[in-house]
């Protein structure tokens, strides 16, 4: 059996590729029902957007976001029972991604992820 790590980086994995590979199924497989997106800042517009689960899978479906792989770093687990925080680097050519990722273990203790903070910065050559 899997440690609680190793099922927590498989998941991350498996959410960021999901993205990446704009693929509806894997992504559905490892969200929260009640997941959620929160982001300073939607490309050019400002403010906080707060996306859902719905919304996300909209975004990704449409081909908003995702469709570009990115290099994972991940940079810290922090787990405390059934809740569990990475904090990963992201980068593709143009852009590093920081984003903290938050999972919790549903009653069956499969890992989901609940929660997506990304900050998006581009990469100057």
């Amino acid at each position: 059996m899997e440690s609680a790590e190793n099922e927590i980086l498989s998941v991350v994995t498996d959410f960021v590729k999901g993205g990446d590979e704009q693929d509806i199924q894997k992504l559905d497989a490892v969200l929260h029902a009640n997941y959620r997106n929160l982001q300073s800042g939607f490309f050019e517009q400002k403010g906080v957007f707060n996306i859902d689960k719905e919304a996300y899978l909209s975004l990704i479906e449409q081909k908003v976001f995702g469709g570009t792989p990115r290099e994972i770093h991940v940079e810290s687990v922090d787990r405390a029972g059934a809740l569990a925080m990475v904090k990963v680097h992201l980068y593709r050519p143009t852009f590093k991604f920081i984003s903290f990722i938050a999972l919790i273990a549903d009653e069956n203790g499969q890992w989901k992820v609940v929660g997506n903070y990304p900050h998006t910065e581009p990469i100057v050559s």
